[in-house]
């Protein structure tokens, strides 16, 4: 039960990490297509440009913009990956207050498996929402065409992450 109770906890915090990285990322990339979009309509709004040919092209770039935002649903993604980083950061901290009650001796045996299968269902409810939303760029561009599934990071964590 020991082995089981610090993998999920790994796995918690892994998870929680992921999450939070790829919110941020999402986040700046939303931001910076959305302030390019707006900054090229405003110029072109404000006449200083007179060549159509360079209007034309800096229209079709604001509208490139505008599509990846609307297509990829940064901002979406961005605040679900928040709400599934808070997911699991609320199993890792439990998880981690079930293993010092039950390294101090507080819990029984019977008392730890019904606690543990309770967050190990919270932990699983975090686990299928990270099914809608994908982590890497690449994994969100599968997602729309719908032709590649999701990729983890195999990268290991060691006691000093528990």
């Amino acid at each position: 039960m020991n082995d089981e109770l610090v993998e999920l906890i790994v796995d918690s915090k892994r998870g929680k990490n992921f999450h939070y990285f790829a919110a941020k990322r999402k986040a700046a990339v939303f931001t910076l297509l959305v302030v390019a979009s707006t900054v090229i309509n405003a110029l072109i709004s404000s006449k200083v440009l007179s060549d159509f040919e360079s209007i034309r092209y800096l229209s079709m770039l604001a509208a490139i913009c505008s599509g990846v935002v609307a297509v990829l649903k940064l901002g979406h993604m961005s605040s679900l990956h928040v709400q599934i980083g808070n997911a699991y950061v609320s199993v890792y901290r439990d998880l981690r207050l079930l293993r010092a009650r039950c390294n101090s001796g507080l819990l029984t045996m019977v008392q730890l498996e019904k606690e543990f299968a309770l967050l190990l269902r919270d932990y699983k409810k975090a686990a299928a929402m990270s099914s809608q939303a994908p982590l890497g760029f690449i994994d969100n561009w599968a997602r729309v065409l719908g032709q590649l599934g999701r990729r983890f990071s195999t990268k290991l964590f060691g006691a000093a992450d528990l």
